[in-house]
């Protein structure tokens, strides 16, 4: 009884907190409110006003799927930057904070490490900038040992370019096939040419097998970058002995990524001593380089990569330039100091620098950093730790703001939902929404050219009589088909809210992402896109201790998604046309990367808030009994007697563009052994195979199989596990029991009563508490009904689901099947536990929810035999439907 009136305590605090205004010491919310009704796939609607100061670019998050930051939702609404609010630092970007300078430094770098500059003073303005990097990595042919990613942006602008002539992989020749030459060609000043996909690598050996007819002659190779018709480097070949030769010399160009090359051989003396094979089935070669004339034959031209050297270069102005031929690096760190700090550097500015590469030991040194600011010329060499610091936002006053522009959808599901809307981890806004659902469809395509009429088109098997199209962009469109034509004039990522309504006049609607630009441009972005997400993903993956990470990359893999990514960065770099960058755009669309991992819900419970849907074969078994009388109702009254049994619950999801996806539940048992018992079971109504837990608690299976028993010694436990998906506190069936004849019989004496003090006024003390007594029963009575219809509510979206179910069991149990049987059909029916168990106690006229003060039971028994008799053909036995009151 005490565990229930804690529980109702509870309840009617909630309640009240639901309805108090919420502030903390950085945000407040004024006016909170949601519209109720909505079709499934429906914008969630409303308006709200808020106010912050220094805050952080925290989250909204939805307890049905979807988020925004707080400054994502600045940039979707109407108010403006400046007269409504502020950024620190003002470029709202994430910054980062100094420590621990050093004039040299050892990175043990794993994937990525940042460290960074720092600077101090206003108008700064670099004048020179380089750092020394040295790695214990060995030489190696697959990539550089260290990437250096200045600005922490995700561009690779430095690698290293020292290299070995040592080659690596095989000779490649691009389209040319030795088995389908058919002809000779001369070698003069125009060169001949062949497209050949290369990795990334210091430096190249490319060559040409030639026949050299006579002495004289002056051979040259030279390698241009097919997607900017970039020169890359010329070398000169030997002049060879007489007869077929194979001859390469090397260029020393060095590349951070494949790409395309088209690599040449010409006789610069034009001598006409020397003819190189050709073929022409499939080729990608020309004659000149001449862009625009498109392939003709293929020629016996080759590329090998060579091996990089040990790491130990030197970061500066002058081999920046070699590997960015038309990039400034001054420039660049000063255009970043510009963007994000206006070059004030009162604070302390920071520019930080991220090597990247395998495990290996590298040393930073030989930092020499010169700036002029306000307080005069300062040369640092000193480079810092860096940890990370979110920018902070700040409003002039309350801002008003539309529930539209979170972008949270109601998800396609008939029935009642209770929608929680969150900010920086606190309830905001809350209320339970009813909504209608459709039919589900997706449209094609999620991606569009820039200023190009796109048709869109419902990817649906319904048949549509009309639809309406609002593109996000200010332009809806009517239609009396499933398709409609638009032409967007800005690039951007845009949602697109389709309402279709089918031939029956029913109607579904649906909000979808289209990402809208350059198909080149919009690829590349995506990819970049993509990579933070799996980098932020894998961080969330690792902050998971090793039981739970396994459970979590069966769901998804950072290094799966990684792989995918790369292949498809392949692509793009060996990509030619807008059909090739289109393709890949589609692809990438096609690969769903969530950008986010956490939990979307956790609290913590009693477990007795789930002992209504235990099943109690499984003790029975163990104690080697059948058909105990009770027994349920026992194992509850003797549980809550010895133990208090507290469930902490996270459920952990991940966040899709187009949804969220429940990976697992995380459950702690938090065990109190009241009674100091030393022989008693935990059963936990879930297949050993499916729950994965922390530890060996000397699990055992029970049932078959289709549960699980652990043996609890005396004293307080903690129990960890999780299963897959979402499961919740009610449906984990989990309830402690020693043997069966140790079980109370029900009536039993409990314990002696205590004599109450007397020494206060024992006639004030009563009086009062009779009045607190009826206001409790009064106040009780109308949640106990309102719970009453709202928890049957949630469990059925009708009365005639629970009547047809009731009428099922009644069946059941008049054609001579066990109670556990009827049970087992309807679990393979796809009823769920607790639908199952409330049918059960409403048939049998117990209590289905909350302690129950009787006062309408009895209608409610004759109502349930009334709507039996119904769905009969004859009269009702009561035999069967166990309710004396009926």
């Amino acid at each position: 009884m005490i565990g229930r009136n804690k529980s109702f305590v509870f309840l009617i605090v909630v309640l009240f907190v639901l309805n108090l205004g919420i502030v903390s010491a950085s945000f407040s919310f004024g006016n909170f409110s949601i519209n109720q009704k909505y079709s499934g796939g429906e914008l969630i609607s409303g308006l709200f006003n808020m106010s912050f100061d220094e805050q952080n670019n925290d989250y909204f998050e939805s307890s049905l799927g979807g988020n925004i930051t707080l400054n994502g939702l600045l940039e979707k609404s109407e108010h403006m930057e400046g007269p409504d609010y502020i950024c620190n630092p003002s470029s709202c970007q994430n910054g980062f904070a100094s420590s621990n300078g050093q004039t040299t430094k050892d990175v043990n770098l794993e994937g990525k490490e940042t460290v960074g500059l720092l600077l101090q003073g206003n108008n700064v303005e670099i004048s020179n900038f380089s750092i020394n990097i040295v790695s214990d990595f060995p030489e190696t042919c697959v990539v550089s040992q260290v990437s250096v990613d200045l600005l922490d942006d995700g561009t690779i602008d430095f690698m290293n370019f020292d290299y070995i002539d040592d080659l690596c992989g095989n000779k490649l020749y691009g389209c040319f096939d030795e088995d389908d030459v058919n002809g000779e060609q001369l070698i003069g000043n125009v060169p001949y040419c062949e497209k050949i996909s290369l990795f990334s690598a210091p430096a190249y050996r490319i060559g040409a097998k030639v026949n050299k007819t006579a002495d004289g002659g002056e051979l040259k190779m030279e390698m241009y970058d097919l997607s900017d018709e970039g020169f890359l480097g010329r070398c000169d070949l030997p002049s060879g002995n007489l007869g077929e030769n194979e001859m390469d010399c090397i260029v020393n160009y060095s590349s951070p990524s494949s790409f395309d090359a088209l690599v040449c051989i010409l006789d610069s003396g034009n001598s006409g001593k020397y003819q190189i094979n050709r073929e022409t089935k499939d080729v990608c070669g020309m004659f000149g380089v001449d862009f625009s004339q498109g392939f003709a034959a293929d020629y016996e031209i080759y590329a090998q990569r060579l091996r990089y050297a040990s790491v130990d270069f030197n970061l500066n102005q002058k081999n920046f330039e070699r590997l960015n031929p038309e990039s400034d690096m001054l420039g660049m760190l000063q255009e970043y100091l510009d963007e994000v700090y206006n070059s004030e550097c009162g604070s302390d500015c920071v520019i930080p620098i991220s090597f990247l590469g395998g495990s290996q030991e590298v040393i930073v040194s030989g930092v020499n950093l010169k700036y002029l600011s306000s307080i005069g010329e300062t040369q640092n060499n000193r480079i810092y730790d860096l940890e990370k610091t979110s920018f902070t936002l700040s409003s002039s006053g309350y801002l008003d703001f539309n529930l539209e522009d979170l972008g949270f959808v109601a998800p396609n599901v008939e029935g009642t939902k209770m929608l929680n809307i969150n900010f920086s981890g606190e309830i905001v806004g809350s209320r339970v929404i009813n909504i209608s659902s459709g039919f589900n469809f997706s449209i094609s395509p999620r991606f569009s050219l820039i200023g190009q009429n796109t048709l869109f088109k419902a990817i649906i098997s319904e048949n549509i009589s009309s639809s309406i199209w609002n593109f996000g962009d200010g332009n809806i469109v009517n239609s009396n088909s499933d398709e409609a034509t638009h032409k967007y004039l800005e690039e951007g990522t845009f949602n697109v809210e389709v309402a279709l309504t089918n031939v029956d006049g029913e109607v579904s609607t649906n909000t979808f992402s289209v990402v809208v630009g350059d198909a080149k441009t919009s690829a590349n972005l995506t990819i970049n896109d993509y990579r933070l997400r799996i980098s932020n993903l894998t961080e969330s993956v690792n902050t998971f201790p090793a039981w739970l990470k396994t459970e979590i990359e069966k769901s998804v893999n950072p290094t799966d998604l990684g792989t995918r990514l790369n292949n498809l960065k392949q692509n793009y770099n060996l990509a030619t046309t807008d059909e090739d960058y289109l393709q890949i755009m589609n692809s990438l669309l096609a690969m769903r990367v969530p950008y986010s991992l956490r939990f979307s819900s956790n609290g913590s419970l009693p477990l007795e808030l789930g002992l209504e849907n235990i099943d109690g074969r499984y003790v029975e078994e163990l104690s080697l009994e059948e058909d105990v009388e009770e027994l349920e109702e026992r194992i509850v009254a003797w549980m809550q007697r010895n133990y208090d049994v507290k469930v902490d619950f996270e459920l952990y999801s991940l966040f899709y563009d187009d949804g969220q996806e429940d990976v697992l539940t995380r459950f702690k048992l938090n065990i109190d052994d009241v009674g100091n018992l030393d022989s008693a079971y935990l059963f936990i109504d879930y297949a050993i195979d499916s729950v994965k837990f922390k530890e060996d608690y000397g699990q055992k299976r029970i049932g078959g199989g289709a549960a699980t028993y652990i043996p609890l010694g005396e004293g307080d436990k903690e129990i960890e596990f999780s299963l897959a998906g979402k499961i919740r506190v009610g449906d984990l069936g989990a309830y402690i029991s020693p043997d069966v004849k140790k079980l109370p019989v029900l009536g039993g004496t409990v314990g002696e009563p205590v004599e109450p003090k007397r020494d206060f006024d024992l006639k004030k003390y009563l009086i009062w508490t009779v009045v607190l007594i009826i206001v409790f029963i009064v106040i009780y009575i109308i949640l106990q009904e309102w719970y009453k219809r709202n928890y049957e509510l949630h469990l059925f979206s009708s009365k005639d689901l629970l009547y047809n179910l009731l009428s099922f069991i009644y069946n059941g149990r008049k054609s001579g099947l066990r109670d556990s049987e009827v049970r087992d059909k309807l679990r393979k029916s796809g009823w769920n536990r607790e639908q199952i168990s409330y049918a059960f106690k409403k048939i049998d006229g117990k209590r289905t929810g909350m302690f129950e003060i009787p006062l309408f039971k009895g209608a409610e028994n004759r109502k349930v035999k009334k709507e039996i008799q119904k769905r009969q053909a004859g009269r009702v036995d009561a035999r069967f439907i166990k309710s004396p009151r009926m």
